[in-house]
Parts: structure tokens; C-alpha cells; sequence
């Protein structure tokens, strides 16, 4: 399981919609590791969902990727020193409760994935 960042999380109540930025700055101890991030660390549960991420590592862009659903890993196999990942996200909660984002190793080898200092959810609107 990826740990939540518990730091970030943002309370969500049915009926409403929202949209903002994650931004996360990670490092894996282990490049080999990679990363990856979900959505799927609170309660809320979604009736519309959509993020698109682009990760970038100490090498340059890494990748880009989309989903539309809270579960779905956004994953790279290889993240090389600092990394950090832009998320984009609209969410229409089914359920009252909260969103946190997630992240761990993509694979576990030997690697420690850490969360730096500054990752944020910025610009985070809701509306009816």
C-alpha cells in the first residue's frame, strides 16, 4: 500500500465539484524503484474523476498520463534523484469525506520513497 500523504488532505462534500493542483516533490532512495501516485488514501468516493500528471525527475520529463479513477496508479519504473510530480485534478465526490493523494515506490526493492517539504494541494475551488 502507497502511504497518504495525511498532510494534504482536503475535506469534500457530495453535491459539490472541485478542481486544483497537487504538487508533490518526492525522491526514491533507489532510482531503479520508480514512483507512482493515486488518489485513492482518503474516504470519498468518486461520481466524476479525472487527473492528468506529469512527472519530471533530475533527468527532464519523465512522463505524462492521465486517469479517471482514484485507484489508478500514475506510475514511472525509473525516477533518478529529485522528483517532482504535477497533478491536475477535477473531482465530483459521490460521498461526503475526504481526498488525499498517495504515493509510494513503484516497485519495492530496497528503495525509501520521501515527501519533501513544499508539496501542496494549491488552487483547490469548488463550486455547485
Amino acid at each position: 500500500d502507497a502511504p497518504a500523504t495525511t498532510g494534504l488532505s482536503i475535506p469534500v462534500t457530495t453535491g459539490r465539484k472541485y478542481h486544483g493542483t497537487i504538487v508533490l516533490y518526492l525522491e526514491n532512495s533507489l532510482a531503479a524503484d520508480g514512483l507512482r501516485v493515486d488518489f485513492d488514501g482518503g474516504t470519498a468516493t468518486a461520481t466524476n474523476f479525472r487527473a492528468f500528471a506529469t512527472i519530471y525527475d533530475t533527468a527532464g520529463l519523465i512522463k505524462t498520463q492521465e486517469t479517471t479513477a482514484l485507484a489508478t496508479d500514475i506510475a514511472v519504473a525509473t525516477a533518478t534523484g529529485a522528483s517532482l510530480v504535477v497533478v491536475k485534478v477535477s473531482f465530483e465526490p459521490s460521498g461526503t469525506g475526504t481526498f488525499i493523494p498517495r504515493y509510494a515506490g513503484n516497485t519495492a526493492v530496497s528503495g525509501t520513497v520521501t515527501i519533501k517539504r513544499g508539496s501542496v494541494i494549491e488552487d483547490w475551488n469548488d463550486y455547485p
